[in-house]
């Protein structure tokens, strides 16, 4: 029995020491030095069943680098509102963002993901008011952020609007754009629209009909406002309750 033990503790080293030479050859053809040293730095500490915790720990390296979110728009379009939803809070939980009929968000304001506190929202106050002019509004953000982040280090945007996309909303995109940075148009408070078209006529209210309209609404006023590119993969719809 021992020796049995023995052979087989010995095939599961050949094992793993083919997995690791395996590789560290795959790295010598990727051509990535750098991490072929610091696998081969690990194994020597740890030895070669190592590998595996060395892969764990790398392919989960995007958790724990900080993914900064904005959210943006103009003035009381239910950006907090918004930020809560992601979060998984309600407006009267611990830690929610701010909401109410009127604009709430003054300054700049974080709000870390619950669950994943990598995960970093930013709630901006809506741009084009006399506090927040298109011409100085991200030179105002940068020195409204903890870090002075400038437009470049934030990683996604999201442009929020609860009815009619502006030109506000279409220069803001442009900026991002000019940065190279991904963005999507969010239309919000769905909900609203179809309660209200409800109580109108419930006889004959729609609900697809509706969000239909809606939606070729939010085309046609971007195209209106700039003719000359297509957001038609940048709109998406969002519904929500503010508790």
């Amino acid at each position: 029995m021992a020796s049995s033990s023995l052979e087989k503790t010995k095939d599961d080293t050949d094992k793993e020491q083919l997995i690791s030479n395996q590789i560290i050859e795959s790295m010598k053809k990727e051509d990535i030095e750098g991490q072929r040293k610091e696998f081969q730095d690990y194994v020597a500490v740890h030895g070669v069943s190592g590998y595996k915790q060395f892969l764990d720990d790398h392919l989960n390296q995007w958790m724990k680098q900080p993914l900064r979110i904005v959210v943006t728009g103009s003035s009381g379009q239910g950006k907090s509102s918004l930020i809560n939803t992601l979060r998984g809070l309600k407006s009267k939980s611990p830690g929610a963002a701010k909401v109410g009929v009127v604009e709430c968000t003054n300054t700049v304001t974080e709000y870390a993901d619950p669950k994943h506190r990598n995960l970093i929202y930013y709630d901006l106050p809506g741009v084009g008011t006399s506090s927040y002019p298109r011409d100085r509004y991200f030179e105002i953000i940068k020195s409204q952020t903890k870090d002075y982040v400038e437009i470049r280090d934030f990683d996604f945007f999201l442009i929020v609007s609860a009815g009619r996309f502006t030109q506000d909303d279409v220069w803001l995109a442009e900026q991002i754009q000019k940065f190279g940075k991904q963005f999507y148009f969010l239309r919000t408070k769905i909900d609203f629209d179809l309660r209200n078209d409800f109580d109108e006529d419930p006889d004959n209210h729609d609900e697809l009909a509706v969000l239909k309209l809606i939606r070729d609404n939010c085309f046609k006023e971007l195209n209106r406002i700039n003719s000359n590119v297509s957001y038609n993969d940048k709109v998406f719809f969002n519904q929500y309750k503010i508790y």
